[in-house]
């Protein structure tokens, strides 16, 4: 996907989200006492992905994209608890910032020596999925039960890579991953909530990871055959957030047009550094649109 593409997306997106926030502006002189509890509710979302991969350690080394993501998910609530579910999965090709169109391209180490990397790192095919699970539980309220604070957790198996086609003379060729990480994370989650009319909620969700086992292999690790793969599955360390961070922030609104079916808009603010081997990190900004479907709305 091309920046003009991805800045349209996002634009259209921007623009959804705004006429969602209108119309809960209207409907707020409704009474916010539920008639309808919709503890099932499964959804899917479409999101523009914008990401970045920082290697620190030479220059730095920076690689950009913009892409589609996916996300499904499924909610089980109660005016006290709430279980959430989420699988989210993207593929995408990541650009080398500002490269000249030589055969190869230089970069410096901070101690002045020389890197070089081949043309055919100019792009790397990227890829993204994770699998999640989060608890909340309410710990306070405000405003006569319009206003709540939600505090729990979440876990989560998740991956990053970017690989590419290196080249061996004329025709020889094979898939070599460049980066990549591989980690099952527990993190802490608290989310502020705002509610509008029956079941909207305006809300301000973070999370702090705070423990993580981890698979980050060196920078440009070659995968050509088996026995390699084999060598790695030892590799995986248990790492705290001065080895292995990941904090995101997310504003989201939920608005219920009908008892079952519902929308859903947000941004996401997300930072992942990996100190081992080297310093890497993964930036991404995620704008997102879907849809919630209540699977039962049972009268109150």
């Amino acid at each position: 996907m091309n920046w003009r593409c991805a800045s349209r997306t996002a634009a259209i997106q921007m623009t959804a989200c705004f006429i969602l926030i209108l119309a809960a502006n209207d409907a707020r002189s409704e009474n916010v006492v539920a008639k309808y509890a919709r503890p099932h509710t499964i959804g899917f979302n479409t999101a523009l992905y914008h990401n970045r991969f920082i290697d620190d350690v030479i220059s730095p080394v920076v690689y950009t994209s913009s892409s589609p993501l996916f996300e499904f998910s499924y909610r089980n609530m109660n005016d006290v608890q709430r279980h959430t579910g989420f699988i989210k999965f993207g593929f995408y090709t990541a650009g080398l910032r500002d490269v000249n169109t030589g055969e190869d391209f230089e970069f410096l180490y901070p101690d002045g020596d020389v890197y070089s990397l081949p043309r055919n790192l100019h792009q790397l095919d990227g890829s993204h999925f994770s699998a999640e699970y989060e608890y909340l539980r309410r710990i306070s309220t405000l405003d006569q039960g319009r206003s709540a604070f939600h505090l729990g957790g979440r876990a989560g198996f998740y991956t990053d890579e970017l690989s590419n086609i290196d080249y061996w003379g004329d025709e020889f060729e094979w898939r070599r991953y460049k980066s990549w990480v591989y980690d099952f994370s527990l993190a802490l989650a608290g989310e502020i909530d705002r509610r509008f009319r029956e079941s909207d909620r305006l809300s301000l969700h973070l999370r702090f990871t705070v423990l993580s086992l981890a698979y980050r292999p060196q920078y440009s690790s070659p995968v050509a055959s088996g026995e390699a793969v084999d060598s790695f599955i030892d590799k995986y360390t248990w790492m705290f957030p001065a080895n292995f961070m990941r904090w995101s922030a997310q504003l989201s609104y939920e608005l219920w047009l009908y008892k079952s079916f519902g929308m859903e808009v947000y941004y996401r603010f997300q930072h992942q550094q990996v100190t081992e081997p080297r310093d890497l990190r993964y930036v991404s900004h995620t704008f997102s649109l879907g849809i919630k479907y209540a699977i039962k709305a049972s009268i109150r």
